[in-house]
């Protein structure tokens, strides 16, 4: 456990969208909000630390179901559900696209060496668990295209994007519900985890 002293995770609405390299938002979500952290002693390394991917883990699951592509690492700890043909440049590669239900089954998402975190290119796709999952068209969107879809897909509650160098979370929300849920569960996951939690606008 970490104490409040030493983490502590931060929510802003308002917040220099072309700073963290967010990608432009759609007519549709309604709300989006940047998810940041102050950790002492500072990491070396940029990304997510890992004290901070748990709490932010378990609020994702809380919310509903995560699906991001990883690499062979993630399919001892998720299921993989499909392979999506996405194109690179004038080359095509196949991404493993798994489904997470629990926090341990989302980390790999943060470490994949393939779709780094650090490097902007990672995605988390949150969707009601009820929702039809065949998400092939918005991976290739975020994974290829690198933008929000538009219009926002039935189902799909959130879409998270790496902010700059990795030391944010993007989370791009349906509506301004999912969003206050989301604070709310962050919230909770944090003081769980032992860290501060601050909504600083």
């Amino acid at each position: 456990m970490v104490s409040p002293s030493k983490l502590s995770l931060e929510v802003r609405h308002r917040f220099d969208q072309a700073l963290w390299k967010s990608v432009p938002p759609p007519a549709t979500p309604a709300s989006t909000l940047l998810v940041t952290w102050t950790l002492e002693p500072e990491p070396v390394d940029g990304g997510m630390p890992p004290s901070v991917q748990t709490p932010f883990a378990s609020a994702l699951c809380a919310l509903g179901t995560v699906f991001y592509a990883g690499d062979a690492e993630a399919e001892t700890a998720a299921t993989q559900i499909a392979e999506v043909q996405v194109r690179s440049g004038l080359r095509r590669r196949l991404l493993m696209l798994f489904r997470a239900q629990s926090e341990s089954e989302v980390l790999p998402a943060f470490e994949s060496g393939i779709h780094d975190w650090s490097l902007n290119a990672q995605w988390l796709m949150v969707a009601d668990p009820a929702a039809p999952q065949q998400l092939d068209a918005l991976t290739r969107t975020l994974y290829q295209d690198r933008q929000l879809p538009d219009p926002w897909p039935d189902g799909v509650l959130m879409i998270v994007q790496a902010g700059v160098d990795g030391d944010a979370a993007i989370c791009h929300c349906r509506n301004r519900q999912i969003d206050q849920r989301f604070c709310s569960l962050l919230g909770d996951s944090a003081n769980a985890a032992g860290a501060g939690f601050q909504l600083l606008d």
